[in-house]
């Protein structure tokens, strides 16, 4: 019998049909129900915003500023799913302005923005049309450092880096379960005073 050219069982070409639909679907599925994310930083007050805080909400008051990164899904009728901001690279500017590599070799979960402290590290599902801030860092009057809004505690390692002056490059990742990952950077010129710097969107 000449095996070439004997009939496939139906089964066979059932399975084939059926394996080859859902090579296929899946990234049609995954187009169709992905979220997109989107990430914008700016000079003004959504972005940079000034408050005051003092110990269990109350007085004495002192003046802070944070430094906040905007988060949006942009695609109708989605949820982006378990939302997460990461801080993944730190460098500094040499003499010359361009940007340096540091010992930060990490990538440490930042906050969510104007939530109650349990859930400032927690992974968020974000809604198109709802807008969402990470805090990058923060700024005190009569404080000579600034302090980076990680999630859990700053390795002890990083502390002398943040304790420096100078221009600063923050790379910062956002995640999601069912969106592809984006990344903004931003520039951070800190001269020792917390109203005298400089924030912005940094050329990639």
């Amino acid at each position: 019998m000449n095996l070439w050219r004997a009939p496939v069982p139906p089964i066979i070409i059932g399975a084939l049909i059926g394996f080859v639909g859902a090579v296929v679907a899946e990234p049609v599925r995954r187009s169709l129900f992905s979220a997109r994310l989107r990430l914008d930083f700016g000079k003004d007050g959504a972005y940079q915003t000034t408050t005051l805080e003092g110990p269990n909400g109350g007085p004495p008051y002192t003046k802070c500023r944070y430094i906040r990164i905007k988060v949006m899904n942009t695609k109708r009728n989605t949820v982006a799913k378990a939302c997460r901001p990461y801080l993944i690279k730190v460098q500094k500017a040499d003499g010359t302005g361009t940007p340096q590599e540091t010992i930060y070799c990490d990538s440490l979960r930042l906050k969510w923005s104007a939530m109650p402290e349990t859930d400032k590290g927690s992974p968020l599902d974000l809604a198109h049309g709802v807008n969402q801030f990470i805090d990058l860092l923060s700024m005190r009057e009569g404080n000579p450092n600034f302090r980076m809004e990680f999630a859990h505690r700053m390795l002890n390692r990083y502390k002398k880096l943040f304790e420096e002056s100078g221009t600063f490059f923050f790379t910062v990742l956002v995640v999601s379960d069912n969106a592809p990952p984006q990344r903004t950077r931003v520039r951070f010129e800190w001269t020792g005073e917390w109203d005298q710097y400089d924030a912005d969107v940094a050329e990639s």
